[in-house]
């Protein structure tokens, strides 16, 4: 075996002993002779397996429930409720990343060619969400979620607009672990929804308050 090999069976043998020399304070001598003797492609594999169980333990989905008021737009009185839908899909540099649907409702109504006219409309389409937060207490922290997604409408919304619309959103909340497998979050969101072209666009925009509830399974 090269000294290279020999050398990170080593050190991948320290690491293991340390937490039996944490728990026990005995199995430091034995810890470091079985990982020399366990072959680069059993422990390779091992780790696999070990990252796998991780990654089944931190499978999460969400339910996202929010009310937002016009805001912005003087000739677009528009309020919307969303649900979200989304499961976990990973963590990217400190950010955990969620996807799934989209279900909103705006009601209101829009100003135009010198009349006001009904603007309601259901939407339902994809959302990618990414989330980074800061633990405050055991119990409590604060975060930042940003959101994007690509909802097709049940007609042209708002009214002069496109069946679908881009959903950007921000949202600032603080979050309450009640155990180990469920987390409440309570915030305030903006939202932006607009089709991105130049004609008929009449975008608009929402604030509002959020709540979530979060659960491992």
């Amino acid at each position: 075996m090269k000294y290279t090999e020999k050398l990170s069976l080593s050190a991948l043998g320290l690491l293991l002993a340390v937490p039996m020399l944490v728990g026990t304070g005995e199995a430091a001598p034995t810890a470091g002779k079985h990982a020399e003797d366990v072959p680069a492609g059993e422990v390779r594999t091992e780790e696999r397996q070990q990252a796998q169980n991780t990654d089944e333990s931190e499978r999460q989905a969400e339910i996202i429930i929010e009310y937002l008021r016009p805001e912005g737009f003087e000739e677009r009185h528009i309020s919307t409720v969303n649900v979200h839908a989304l499961e976990r899909a990973g963590n990217k540099h400190h950010t955990d990343v969620y996807r799934g649907i989209t279900v909103s409702h705006g009601t209101g109504d829009s100003y135009r060619d010198g009349q006001w006219r009904d603007s309601d409309g259901w939407g339902l389409g994809y959302t990618m969400l990414f989330r980074r937060e800061r633990q405050l207490s055991r119990v409590t922290g604060i975060g930042m979620d940003l959101s994007g997604g690509l909802l097709a409408y049940n007609h042209a919304f708002p009214e002069h607009g496109r069946a679908f619309n881009f959903m950007w959103r921000v949202s600032p909340h603080i979050s309450f672990h009640t155990n180990k497998d469920m987390t409440l979050r309570f915030g305030v969101t903006w939202m932006h929804v607009s089709n991105s072209f130049g004609g008929h666009n009449p975008g608009y925009n929402g604030v509002g308050y959020t709540a979530s509830c979060n659960w491992a399974f």
